[in-house]
């Protein structure tokens, strides 16, 4: 039941995201398919990693985990125009797509079937489940939020706070793992498994980005308004 569950709540999650992205970020349709291609092509050569047992090995989980960041990265550095678009899209699309990390109950279910031991479980479940409930009045509230309103910007700290500790907590806890500190029965070791092995490749470092890109909108802001406070005093 938590497997089949899983799966359709994962992949549906992927999809909001991804359509997120493509809408916010590419205006022509024929760019727009593209890079749904890429994105689904990611998808599935992580499927493919998955089910290969490939995951296993030691630097794997670390070397897929990096690899939006660093396309990120390197998107922003030799791209005015792909940085613009991140820095422009509408953070209510950003936020409410938090909203779908409260299949953070995931977590917690497997933990109660003896699929996941430790604080791991809790920890990221719990924390998933307030950061996408906290999402909804957020998103239904944003025409009416500054850029700098505090309310967001501590859910913005939270929600990359609980992602950073979910990771730390999982790859610490992982059996095996040359980092675990946490030795507690099966540990993380079924985020090695399909479907969940999508969340920390593909959905953690989505949401990360997100998180940041958010974080820079409002440092953005932030300098516009010292910067117009400035000039209408000289």
């Amino acid at each position: 039941m938590i497997q089949a569950l899983g799966v359709v709540l994962i992949f549906a999650t992927i999809a909001a995201v991804i359509v997120t992205a493509l809408t916010t970020l590419f205006e022509r349709r024929g760019t727009q398919i593209a890079a749904g291609a890429v994105f689904g092509g990611w998808v599935g050569f992580l499927v493919d990693v998955t089910t290969s047992g490939a995951l296993k090995a030691t630097a794997t989980v670390p070397a897929l985990f990096v690899v939006p960041f660093a396309v990120a990265a390197v998107a922003m550095a030799l791209s005015p125009t792909a940085r613009e678009r991140l820095l422009d899209i509408p953070r209510r699309f950003i936020i409410g797509a938090n909203i779908f990390r409260s299949i953070g109950f995931l977590f917690v279910a497997l933990a109660f079937a003896g699929r996941l031991d430790g604080p791991f479980p809790y920890s990221a479940g719990i924390g998933d489940i307030v950061v996408g409930l906290l999402a909804i009045p957020l998103t239904l509230g944003e025409p009416r939020l500054t850029r700098t309103d505090s309310r967001l910007a501590v859910w913005n700290a939270l929600g990359l706070f609980d992602l950073v500790t979910a990771v730390a907590l999982g790859m610490t806890s992982l059996n095996g793992s040359p980092l675990q500190l946490i030795h507690a029965g099966v540990g993380s070791d079924t985020i090695l498994q399909l479907p969940w092995s999508l969340i920390p490749l593909f959905l953690v470092p989505c949401f990360m980005i997100g998180h940041i890109v958010l974080f820079a909108q409002m440092r953005s802001s932030a300098r516009r308004v010292e910067i117009a406070g400035a000039a209408s005093t000289s």
